[in-house]
């Protein structure tokens, strides 16, 4: 626990919350997977949570970020991102513009080839090709968690669950912003 926070407020004082967030929720959950008393990590959740809190707290821009995810209308300024993603998705419909048609990527996405290619996904190919995004990292998960259980030792299925726990994370935050479920955070998708 304590390389572990050793390494959040390292990646806190960037400042970087989402990475902060990702890395800190992985790392507990392979203390979890490797046999960690419960209490421990639920202190540990507790008072890194609050950590967490005030650090938000203390920095107007991601307060701003949380609160524009709460209340969209209020901060359109803050929201911009998320209203022209979900502007992506509803332009694509089920089927797609097409492929290189994108609108929303030329004009009104800011960082449409990174932290929002989900959206430009939706928006070229649809619901359908963004779906299959979808079930590509829910197919990560299930190959990583066989490697896991098939790893001849602790040390081999340690590392399994969590690289493997790293990539779905990552992506579920970066599906999440994107689709408006998350506060708007500048994570990637992993592979995309």
């Amino acid at each position: 626990v304590a390389g572990l926070g050793v390494i959040c407020a390292l990646l806190l004082g960037e400042p970087d919350f989402g990475t902060t967030a990702l890395v800190g929720s992985v790392g507990l959950l392979i203390m979890v997977a490797g046999g960690t008393r419960i209490s421990y990590w639920v202190i540990t959740v507790v008072i890194g949570v609050c950590g967490f809190v005030l650090a938000v707290l203390q920095n107007p821009t991601r307060l701003g970020r949380v609160l524009a995810f709460l209340m969209p209308d209020k901060y359109p300024v803050v929201a911009y991102h998320l209203m022209q993603s979900k502007v992506a998705f509803i332009k694509g419909g089920l089927f797609g513009v097409g492929l290189g048609q994108s609108v929303q990527k030329q004009f009104y996405l800011p960082e449409a080839h990174t932290d929002f290619i989900l959206a430009i996904i939706g928006e070229e190919l649809g619901f359908i090709a963004t779906m299959g995004v979808v079930l590509l990292f829910i197919g990560i998960l299930a190959c990583g968690m066989a490697i896991a259980y098939r790893a001849p030792d602790r040390f081999g299925r340690l590392i399994a669950f969590g690289f493997t726990i790293l990539i779905v994370s990552q992506a579920a935050i970066n599906i999440g912003v994107v689709t408006g479920c998350l506060p708007t955070k500048g994570l990637p998708l992993p592979f995309i």
